[in-house]
């Protein structure tokens, strides 16, 4: 018995050894998500904090589905026969104030919004770089803010008048650009002063981002792109077709 027990030990040891051994092979972190223990340190955590945020706008809440059919949903051209389902209720206007709200666009993009404006928040107080970490930092930086006004431009276009209706006098959604706390109660913003910072945010990563293409994520012509989008909304029809032109004639 007493032998037995050696060996019993023995093996227990043993494999308490191999188990430490083989913990860092063993464990591996989501490649679109950072902990809250290992945060944003360097800019690959930075890239990993930006695939989150891509990854998220998969959502069927968002660019995965519904934000892509909603002005089908709402339109004529676009019939959905079986009520119940899915999203037969953009179909039928079923929007009250309790049920049916869809405040999953809110939710998810407002979601991303906090993502990219950590980001943004996180990458100024990384350490020194060397140039080939600053070159790949700055286009993930330029990235967050394209991004910013592109998920600013999305809800104000959902929960707000279109920019012609009254030169974007009326109110259009709170305009977000820190980390807020979670008691934080921010108020809506008009048309006008989501578009302005949509523009700012986008001229703001505009140097910052690579002309290169790597599918899946905006760089520079993508955020050109948006601006001319966003300037042929509001009227802006010089700028909006300054902006497409210079996609247009870069021939890429």
């Amino acid at each position: 018995m007493f032998v037995r027990n050696i060996k019993l030990a023995a093996a227990s040891v043993l494999c308490i050894a191999a188990l430490s051994s083989c913990e860092e092979f063993l464990t591996e972190y989501p490649s679109e998500s950072v902990t809250s223990l290992t945060a944003i340190n360097t800019p690959s955590d930075v890239k990993t904090a930006l695939n989150g945020v891509y990854n998220k706008m998969t959502s069927v809440y968002y660019y995965g589905r519904q934000f892509l059919f909603y002005a089908d949903y709402k339109g004529s051209d676009l019939t959905v026969f079986s009520l119940g389902r899915g999203d037969s209720d953009f179909f039928a206007f079923q929007h009250e104030e309790n049920n049916n709200a869809h405040e999953n666009f809110w939710r998810y993009i407002y979601n991303d919004i906090l993502q990219v404006s950590n980001i943004i928040e996180r990458a100024s107080e990384l350490g020194e770089l060397s140039a080939s970490e600053q070159t790949a930092l700055n286009d993930y930086v330029g990235q967050a803010y394209a991004l910013r006004g592109l998920f600013h431009f999305d809800l104000v276009r959902l929960y707000g008048y279109p920019y012609l209706k009254d030169n974007g006098a009326s109110l259009g959604v709170p305009i977000i650009t820190t980390v807020l706390s979670a008691d934080a109660q921010p108020t809506r913003a008009t048309v006008a002063e989501v578009y302005a910072q949509c523009i700012k945010d986008i001229e703001t990563a505009l140097p910052l981002l690579s002309k290169s293409k790597t599918n899946g994520m905006i760089n520079y012509y993508g955020a050109v792109g948006e601006l001319a989008r966003i300037c042929l909304y509001k009227g802006d029809y010089a700028n909006a077709l300054k902006y497409a032109r210079e996609i247009i004639n870069s021939g890429v």
